[in-house]
């Protein structure tokens, strides 16, 4: 619906309890690609992409939101690429299961080691475990435009067993 800001996406986590995973970083760039064929098929991260989120993704059963550090601006042509880099080195499939909606194209890619960290400038010389699937994850990506405003603290409150006033 033409460009706007990204300041924040949402995963529906899947897992049936809760899951960290620290040390991870979220790029977004804008790419030509439709589809992923192949592990080979990775875009390196590069000069052109965006780091917008650094820190852990901790994660509840249900949609988890994840505010960016660096908002991203999509001109709203063209496909968006989301990567996420897990530096853990550490991959447990059992507890990292994020909910996916099927699709007709290859739109998703992943790679990962069970020892070591990747490296984002090669990912398509990735040589661990990988796979493409007919699938794309279920990301919500949150644009606030004009509507978010820093909460202000209230002045004073009222409460009781059920019921709260703010002012």
């Amino acid at each position: 619906n033409g460009p706007f800001n990204i300041e924040a996406l949402s995963l529906n986590f899947v897992g049936t309890a809760s899951h960290a995973k620290t040390d991870c970083d979220i790029y977004l760039s804008k790419t030509n690609e439709t589809t992923f064929l192949s592990t080979g098929d990775a875009i390196n991260v590069d000069s052109t992409f965006v780091l917008v989120y650094s820190g852990d993704l901790n994660c509840i059963p249900g949609w988890n939101l994840f505010g960016f550090d660096t908002s991203f601006f999509y001109d709203g042509v063209g496909n968006l690429l989301i990567t996420f880099i897990d530096y853990s080195g550490s991959y447990d499939g059992t507890n990292s299961t994020f909910s996916v909606v099927e699709s007709d194209d290859y739109k998703t890619i992943y790679n990962y080691p069970d020892s070591y960290a990747p490296d984002p400038a090669s990912l398509d010389t990735y040589g661990g475990y990988g796979s493409t699937g007919p699938y794309r994850p279920d990301i919500r990506l949150i644009s606030c435009a004009d509507l978010c405003v820093a909460p202000v603290f209230a002045d004073s409150y009222q409460a009781s067993y059920d019921s709260l006033s703010v002012s």
